[in-house]
């Protein structure tokens, strides 16, 4: 068994990031690993987290809101704040 752990990171605009993701996490639930994903612009729930719940290995973590942030939005704080956290938790 692997004795240290990988780090994939996504990043960008436009699809692709969540289902390649996802994809890794597949491969290594096959081969008996355990994955976490942890996003940070996602707080919302989609279908990709309902097909991941079958899967014991697999534990995907969102520390983002559900509304849409930029930087001259009123809720800046609330998404820096969580930010931070899926940051501390990633370390």
């Amino acid at each position: 068994m692997l004795e240290k752990g990988y780090v994939q990171l996504y990043t960008g605009n436009g699809k692709g990031k969540t289902t390649a993701a996802l994809g890794l996490a597949f491969r290594a639930s096959g081969a008996g690993l355990k994955s976490i994903m942890i996003q940070f612009m996602k707080g919302q729930h989609y279908s990709e987290l309902d097909s991941a719940a079958g899967f014991s290995n697999i534990v995907i973590e969102q520390y983002g809101s559900s509304k849409f942030c930029s930087l001259n939005d009123s809720n800046f704080e609330e998404h820096y704040s969580l930010a931070k956290k899926g940051m501390k938790r990633a370390q």
